[in-house]
Formats: C-alpha cells, sequence, structure tokens
C-alpha cells in the first residue's frame, strides 16, 4: 500500500474549489459554514494580550503569597457560604452549557463531514440522519474531556504541593522540578491534542463510513493506525504545520486591517464563514487521507449494507447512493 502524505491534500483543495467556488453561491457557504460553525464550536480560538508588564510583574511578586493563594482562598469561602453556593451555582450553569455545546459541536461534525463528501448544503438531514453517531461521539468527548480534566488537575496538585513545600523552606525555586513539571504538562497536552485530532479527522469518519457508534469506530481505526503510525505521525505534523501558518498569515491580515479583521473574524459564525474555505480544506484532507487505507475507510463510498441490513433479515438497507470520489 503506498501512502501519500500531500496528494489527498490537493483532492482535497480540489474539493474545496468545486464545492464552495464552482458556482459561488453565497447561500451554500452560510449553509455548510453553520455546519462548520458547530462542528468546531468547542474549537476555542485563542486570543491576543499585552505581555509588556509580565516581566516586571513577575520580579515583583510575593511568590510566597501567591502559592498559599488557594489556602487563602479556601478560608474565604467556608467564611461566607453565601457566595460559596453563588459561586457553585455559577460553575453548575457555566459546566451544563458547556455540555450542550459539546453536545452539539458533536452532532455537528457529521454534520459538517456529510457535506464535504457529498458537496452539498444540508442541515436538518444530517442532524437527524447521524443522531446515533452524534450522541455516542458526544458520550466519548465528555470521557476523554473528564479523564484529562483529572489527569491535569492531578498534575496540578501535585505541582503545587511540591513548590509550595519547597519553597515554604528554602525561599527559591526548585528549578529542575520545574523544568520536569513543564514537561509532563506538554506532554500530556500534546497527548490530548494528539487523541482530539484522531478522533475528529479519522474516527469521526469511520462512524460516518459504517453506520457505527465511537467505540467500534476507534477499534477498526487503531488497527490501521498502529500499522501505519509513522504516516498519521506525519499526517498530525503537516496539520499543525499549515494552522501555524494560518495563524500568521491571520494575525498578520489582522494588524495590516488596524484589527478590524480581528473584530470581524471574533463574531460568531460570521467568522466561521469567513474562513469556510480552510475549515473545509482541513475537513477534506484528512478523509482523503484515510480513503487510501482501503474501501472500509472510505467515506466517498456507498455505505456497506450490513447482513440484519438485507432483505428478508428484519432491517432496512441505507446507502448513500454516490461516489464523489
Amino acid at each position: 500500500m503506498t501512502i501519500q502524505l500531500f496528494d489527498p491534500f490537493s483532492r482535497a483543495w480540489e474539493r474545496m474549489k468545486q464545492a464552495l467556488f464552482k458556482p459561488f453561491d453565497i447561500m451554500v457557504w452560510f449553509k455548510v459554514g453553520f455546519t462548520a460553525f458547530l462542528a468546531t464550536l468547542m474549537d476555542g480560538d485563542g486570543g491576543g494580550g499585552s505581555g509588556g508588564r509580565i516581566s516586571e510583574n513577575v520580579e515583583k511578586a510575593d511568590w510566597g503569597e501567591v502559592l498559599n493563594g488557594p489556602y487563602q482562598v479556601w478560608s474565604w469561602l467556608i467564611d461566607n457560604p453565601g457566595w460559596s453556593v453563588f459561586i457553585g451555582f455559577g460553575i453548575l450553569v457555566v459546566l451544563a452549557i458547556l455540555i450542550v455545546l459539546l453536545w452539539v459541536s458533536s452532532r455537528g461534525e457529521f454534520m459538517f463531514l456529510d457535506n464535504v463528501v457529498h458537496k452539498r448544503a444540508l442541515i436538518g438531514d444530517p442532524w437527524r440522519e447521524y443522531k446515533s453517531q452524534g450522541d455516542s461521539l458526544f458520550f466519548w468527548r465528555l470521557g476523554l474531556t473528564l479523564v484529562f480534566i483529572a489527569l491535569f488537575g492531578s498534575l496540578v496538585w501535585f505541582a503545587w504541593t511540591q513548590l509550595h513545600a519547597h519553597y515554604s523552606q528554602f525561599h527559591e525555586w526548585p528549578v529542575l522540578l520545574i523544568v520536569q513539571l513543564g514537561f509532563a504538562f506538554i506532554l500530556l497536552i500534546l497527548l490530548a491534542s494528539y487523541i482530539e485530532l484522531l478522533l475528529r479527522g479519522f474516527v469521526v469518519p469511520v462512524m460516518y463510513r459504517h453506520r457505527i457508534l465511537a467505540t467500534e469506530a476507534w477499534s477498526r481505526f487503531l488497527s490501521i493506525h498502529w500499522a501505519y503510525f509513522g504516516y498519521f505521525l506525519l499526517y498530525v505534523i503537516i496539520v499543525a504545520l499549515l494552522w501555524l501558518g494560518i495563524s500568521v498569515a491571520i494575525i498578520v491580515l489582522g494588524l495590516m486591517t488596524c484589527c478590524c479583521g480581528f473584530i470581524i473574524l471574533a463574531i460568531p459564525y460570521l467568522g466561521t464563514v469567513i474562513l469556510l474555505p480552510i475549515y473545509y480544506v482541513f475537513r477534506a484532507y484528512s478523509i482523503e487521507f484515510l480513503a487510501q487505507f482501503g474501501d472500509d475507510f472510505n467515506v466517498f463510498l456507498p455505505v456497506p449494507v450490513s447482513v440484519s441490513d438485507q432483505p428478508g433479515a428484519g432491517g432496512q438497507g441505507k446507502s448513500i447512493g454516490e461516489n464523489n470520489s
């Protein structure tokens, strides 16, 4: 099997041009852009900030007081139960909103993917068609998020206790420990990012291809992931470098427009519509890359009909019925 890294990107680029520019239809942009907006709802774009006085503030900080901060916050919460209840309720509301957004985003993943596969602009049909897959993806992403929150929380707790104990005793920073903790945080962030990219880039298309749930799709995908680990790692590196280049270009263009561009792109949904060709290419790139690993991973082929779906077997077969590859 010959695996290409750049040819799938070229095909994804051509797919984007045909879907969005041949012909150009603003309503297609708004419809497909809406599904892309839902799919990327939980991505979170980084904002700019001023760090001119950070160095000065770090030098003047009383780190003994900073490290004692959690104790002081806890004591204040105990002394102010009314505020504790109010803050706790606010946290629960925020968590509920985030969970709903994660659910909508998971359903949106299949809506956007379906439009890219078929070069069309539908909203209601894919929302209903892939309900089971979207809900399964939601629960998988929620579980994955909770696991990494627990891991990050444990690491933060360990870092705080170790740094607090060392600084309280010696009034200096343990440089080696800080370096080790820094590497641990970076590795955990990279691992979380890698799993999330594989989930959305490849596991979701496998779920879409076979109309299966997330756990089974992971099992199918991992069979080729480990066999061709080097190619998938190179794919991740290429995607990361491309996004880095795009981010730099957006920053430069935003500064050239006296930050007006930043304001426009920050508007929910509208920013996604403007950047739709970029989102479209990356969505198409992953499925074009995945299609190289055989018919079981080619989302452009008709949906395979299982035995239970055959006539007389108690089920009704489903088929996409078109090949856009």
